[in-house]
């Protein structure tokens, strides 16, 4: 089967017979589609990765866990990363990866919970000030 297209032969292929709904496509025939492989890490991921082990790990069981690609979850902990301090994000990240959480929320209550004193004045009755 030839195909032309303008006047100009674009295609030639065997024919199929005794095939219902066959197909054929020669290499090189289709133009590539414009998107990325599934297994490429996005942007934020690229930045995240190779900062320490424990992150690393991190990273790979919560992609496991998330829908498609995960740019999502990826944006917002390197916001967390960049937000809060290094090693208050680090040991929140080993103990959410202990205990298995990779709810973000959760991970950056974690994180909370390791800076309180740092940025927050707390008085004796729990309150809380900005001094």
């Amino acid at each position: 089967m030839v195909i032309y297209h303008g006047g100009r032969r674009v295609a030639d292929h065997p024919r199929l017979i005794d095939q219902r709904d066959g197909r054929i496509t020669a290499p090189g025939h289709h133009p590539p589609l414009f998107r990325k492989p599934e297994n490429t890490a996005c942007e934020q991921e690229r930045k995240l990765t190779a900062y320490h082990p424990d992150l690393d790990l991190y990273i790979r069981e919560l992609k496991k866990r998330v829908r498609g690609r995960g740019m999502a979850q990826f944006r917002r902990l390197l916001n967390l990363k960049r937000s809060y301090p290094a090693d208050a994000f680090l040991a929140a990240v080993q103990h959410a990866l202990h205990y298995c959480l990779f709810d973000l929320n959760r991970l950056e209550n974690l994180i909370l919970e390791r800076v309180a004193g740092d940025f927050f004045q707390l008085d004796q009755g729990g309150e809380w000030s900005c001094d």
